[in-house]
This record gives C-alpha cells, sequence and structure tokens, in this order.
C-alpha cells in the first residue's frame, strides 16, 4: 500500500491478524485497481487441506510449496515466477503503450481495397486505432468515387491497385468533387516501383504506406491527418520492404491485430480461404495453357 515494487511474494499461510489467504487476496485486489499483477507464491504446511492447495494452484499467477522447503524447489519456483513476472511486465507495458496509441474521435473512414483480407485487416487495426470511429469498406475505385459522392468521409484509406477504376483514378475523380478538396486520402500500395509515391501524390493523394500496413504506422498517419488535417506528404514509410515482409508470420499479425484470438481465427480462415481459391484458379489457368493444340502445316 506503500507504493514498494515487487517481483514476487513469498507467502505464509498461518499468520497471526490476517491468514495468508486473506492477505493474498487484498494484495491482489490491490493490484489490480494498480492495473499490476504480481506472482504470489503461498507457503503452507504439508498437513494443508487438499482442497485448498488444489484451487489455489488453479491461479497461474500462484505457487505452492510445501514446508520444510527444499533448496532446489524453492530455486525452480522462484525462477518460474520470475519469469512470469518479466512476461506479465512485457504485457502491461505492451497495454499501456496500446491505450497511447488511441484516438478518441469520432469521424468516418472510407477503406477501399479489393482484397478481402487486406480490408478486414484494416477495418481490424482502424477499429484498435480509432474505436469510436464509422468504418465503411469498398473493394474498387469505382465505388470508391460513388460512396464519396453519396457522404463526406473524414479519411479515406485508397489501395492504389484494384480493378474496375484504381486508386490514383478514384482519387482524380474524387478530388473534382467540391466537398473533396481537402479531405485526407492515403495511398497504400504494395508495388515499390519508382516514382509511385510521386503518382500518388500527383493524384492528389495526402500520405503513402507500404503493405503490409503496421500498427504504428497507421497510427501515426490517421492521427496527423485527423488532428491536422494536413494534406502534405512526409511519410518516409514507402522505403524498400524486406523480401520477408511478404510471409504471413505470428509477430506480424500480433503486431497489426493485437490480441485477439476471436478476429485472429477469422482472419487466418479468410487467409486460408483466399489463398484455396487462388490455387484454384491457378491450377484452371495452368490446364487451360496445357491444352494440345493442333499443329497445322502447309505445304505450296
Amino acid at each position: 500500500m506503500n507504493g514498494e515494487k515487487f517481483d514476487m511474494i513469498l507467502m505464509d499461510y498461518h499468520m497471526p491478524i490476517l491468514s495468508g489467504l486473506e492477505t493474498i487476496e487484498k494484495i491482489k485486489e490491490l493490484f489490480k485497481i494498480q492495473e499490476e499483477m504480481i506472482p504470489l507464491i503461498v507457503l503452507h504446511t504439508s498437513s494443508e487441506e487438499n482442497e485448498f492447495i488444489s484451487a489455489f494452484r488453479k491461479d497461474d499467477k500462484s505457487y505452492c510449496l510445501l514446508k520444510p522447503i527444499k533448496s532446489d524447489e524453492l530455486y525452480r519456483t522462484l525462477k518460474y515466477a520470475l519469469n512470469d513476472s518479466k512476461q506479465n511486465a512485457a504485457s502491461q507495458e505492451k497495454k499501456r503503450a496500446e491505450k497511447e496509441m488511441l484516438i478518441e474521435q469520432t469521424f468516418t473512414v472510407l477503406l477501399a481495397d479489393d482484397n478481402p483480407v487486406n480490408r478486414a485487416l484494416n477495418n481490424k487495426m482502424m477499429q484498435l486505432i480509432a474505436p469510436n470511429a464509422r468504418l465503411v469498406e469498398v473493394s474498387d475505385g469505382k465505388q470508391a468515387m460513388i460512396k464519396c459522392g453519396e457522404t463526406v468521409f473524414d479519411l479515406i484509406l485508397m489501395d492504389v491497385q484494384m480493378p474496375v477504376m484504381d486508386g490514383i483514378e478514384a482519387t482524380l475523380s474524387i478530388r473534382e468533387l467540391p466537398t473533396y478538396k481537402n479531405i485526407p486520402v492515403i495511398g497504400i500500395s504494395a508495388g515499390n516501383s519508382v516514382g509511385e509515391k510521386e503518382k500518388c501524390v500527383a493524384a492528389g493523394m495526402s500520405d503513402f504506406l507500404p503493405k503490409p500496413i503496421r500498427h504504428e504506422e497507421l497510427f501515426n498517419v490517421v492521427k496527423k491527418h485527423t488532428e491536422t488535417g494536413s494534406s502534405v506528404v512526409t511519410s518516409d514509410s514507402s522505403d524498400s520492404l524486406d523480401s520477408s515482409d511478404d510471409c504471413l508470420d505470428n509477430k506480424m499479425i500480433a503486431e497489426q491485430m493485437g490480441d485477439d484470438p476471436e478476429f485472429k481465427n477469422f482472419f487466418i480462415n479468410l487467409v486460408i480461404e483466399e489463398l484455396t481459391n487462388a490455387k484454384v484458379e491457378l491450377q484452371d489457368i495452368i490446364a487451360d495453357m496445357t491444352v494440345v493444340q493442333p499443329r497445322v502445316f502447309c505445304i505450296n
């Protein structure tokens, strides 16, 4: 209660005034208020009731030791508890960082991307960054232009490569609308061709992000344009991407979607579905290419 910090606590079960169990519950309550959690170790006699021991061990932050304590058992338990404490500290730091990456404003966002996997991921990241934002999705540039004719959005995330009408054409058309002269349009592209960023700027885009979009990069761009309304491109995030960025890995997923098991399951299934469809399409193309064509010889 005096504000001192501890990595772990060794607690005797039998104590006067407050028992070890009562003390543990009060400490847990205090940590909960402070949004902290510390591994607790209870020391108890071998004659304690098994019911209490079993119930206590269900808490993944608690450990049990029998009296008399043996040095090797104490060493192993302290090692496990310290590791848990470090992991918990890292988790708390991550949560604090995520809270700092939060935009409380209420605004509307148009997400334009032809790939359903990208749309799902961009939608999730925007929900994490701006939970009060209203998100609208479209799958090509023409739909984006139509939506902008119906609604005035505060921000547009525009994929550059799309069917029907690409992001460049869509942005040029949207900029012709009287209400969209200064609305931020963020270009998103997996391509890294020379001059691509310049083409986006020339078309009227306000900023540029490379795929795969990183949570922190998206937050910085959205924060800049929702707070200042600036339409000047200052982002340096279009630098060359390492080829490993094309791979799907757990670290990247965690960076982009946070700790949401339900969405992670949905997202992975969506990726598998899209890859399965792509495989079928490629097999059909290969089959068409391998059809034997008749050879005709003309002899005059």
